[in-house]
């Protein structure tokens, strides 16, 4: 399910191994608990984000065996970690709509997404699906374990269709941002003009009771033992002591892709196998190491990057002339407790 993986990476950047079911109603998943401009929020959304966060939390938190429970299954370490979930969890579905109501600005509003158009290609692109993992049965087992709905599947599917749209509308609009490269040949020569670093990255975490400044100095001992070659930094990324497990492969660091400290410590690092010092990043600590880049490299990938550089600066376009949405709970929605939810 290609595409399904592609709308999840997206939202959530990784999915776990889901938790044990517990039965949820379609009645209940199918509840409205709110409006965001023109849309109602359903529950069904609430819950797949939560229980998606539910799991992501309690990697970080637990002790990584579901079978002695989770983090959620005391009421203790449940409450500890309330406030975190509900931000995640709501700051996400803010940010589902917040597409939808720059898309109304360009047009594209609620009718157009329920509309014949584009509900007859989600249609096409649901069965493609179904009939690629094997029919309906597997199809929905699928669903299950990730706490999809069919209904929120089809919902997910239509905004990625009219994603595209919007992106089009920007790009050929003439308020779209001055220093856009629209033309894939010009952006692959921008790269070549110094613009883009090929890194692998050690990357520690300050959790919840560790010390952020041992932190920043095992990944300060880190940058030296690169530096000096002592160690390669394959020694690290598929390691405990790494705690970004998701992104080991060598990949390309591009000035508006990646936060602006990052950067600029890559674009520092002229020579292959050069290491950054300890980069600050939020509650995170990076060491970057330059990797030889393999020839034809940056053109295998050259359509991906410039896909992913063109949304990036369509997310600065919609950060800058959009205003967060305000979901507006109604009464039933009010009253839900997100550890409840299951």
């Amino acid at each position: 399910m290609k595409l399904f993986k592609q709308i999840m990476a997206v939202l959530l950047t990784c999915l776990f191994l889901a938790l044990p079911l517990a039965g949820c109603g379609e009645s209940e998943n199918e509840t409205v608990i709110g409006t965001c401009g023109s849309y109602d929020v359903l529950y069904e959304e609430l819950r797949f984000i939560t229980m998606t966060y539910k799991q992501i939390l309690d990697k970080t938190y637990g002790d990584g065996n579901t079978e002695n429970g989770t983090i959620w299954d005391d009421s203790v370490t449940a409450e500890a970690h309330r406030a975190e979930l509900e931000e995640k969890v709501w700051a996400m579905m803010s940010d589902n709509y917040k597409v939808l109501m720059q898309c109304e600005a360009y047009g594209y509003d609620s009718n157009a997404l329920f509309g014949d158009e584009i509900q007859n290609a989600v249609t096409q692109q649901l069965n493609e699906e179904i009939e690629n993992i094997g029919g309906e049965d597997s199809f929905r087992e699928e669903m299950d374990a990730i706490f999809m709905t069919e209904n929120l599947y089809r919902l997910y599917l239509a905004r990625d269709i009219i994603k595209y749209k919007l992106r089009d509308a920007i790009v050929t609009s003439a308020d779209k941002p001055e220093d856009m490269i629209t033309d894939q040949t010009a952006f692959h020569e921008w790269l070549l003009e110094g613009n883009c670093v090929y890194v692998q990255h050690v990357m520690l975490r300050n959790d919840e009771g560790e010390d952020a400044a041992a932190n920043r100095l095992l990944a300060s001992e880190i940058s030296t033992k690169l530096r000096l070659k002592e160690k390669k930094i394959e020694n690290y990324i598929g390691q405990s002591l790494n705690d970004d497990l998701t992104t080991l492969a060598p990949y390309y660091i591009i000035p508006g892709l990646y936060d602006e400290a990052l950067v600029e410590a890559a674009l520092e690092l002229t020579r292959d196998r050069d290491a950054s010092d300890a980069v600050e990043v939020g509650d995170c600590y990076y060491v970057l190491q330059r990797i030889e880049e393999p020839e034809g490299t940056l053109e295998g990938q050259i359509s991906t990057l410039f896909d992913n550089y063109l949304w990036a600066k369509i997310g600065e376009q919609t950060n800058q002339s959009a205003s967060k949405p305000s979901i507006v709970l109604n009464e039933y929605g009010q009253n839900i407790d997100l550890l409840e939810i299951r």
